[in-house]
């Protein structure tokens, strides 16, 4: 499970750009997104995304990977106190065995869920 954080940020910086004009509006607006975006862990979410998708065709048949964004599913994000995004939980039968906080590299992750499949 992967948790995603809050887009407000996005939605300002969005607005703001549309009161703009010029033909340069453009590069403002995604420049501003990209800064953004790194300030509310957007990129570093990104990442782990695309590791954990990498990561789900590996291990086709042996494991599921769910995306959980914490804004809409504030509850589920609650009952397992994830108080920081990225954050990769790891469970077997149902209860969860670890946790990875922040952006590892793939083979950080793949260690984590080969010492989960060995419960």
């Amino acid at each position: 499970m992967v948790g995603a954080g809050t887009s407000t940020g996005h939605t300002m910086v969005v607005e703001a750009a549309r009161e703009r004009q010029g033909p340069d509006m453009a590069f403002k607006l995604s420049s501003e997104l990209m800064d953004a975006a790194k300030r509310n862990g957007i990129m570093e979410m990104l990442m782990v995304h695309r590791v954990i998708d990498e990561i789900a065709g590996d291990y086709d048949g042996k494991l599921k990977c769910f995306v959980l964004n914490t804004d809409s599913d504030l509850q589920i994000a609650e009952n397992y106190e994830i108080k920081a995004v990225p954050v990769v939980l790891l469970f077997k039968n149902g209860e969860k065995r670890e946790s990875v906080v922040g952006t590892m590299p793939k083979e950080f992750y793949v260690a984590a869920i080969e010492r989960v499949l060995q419960l």
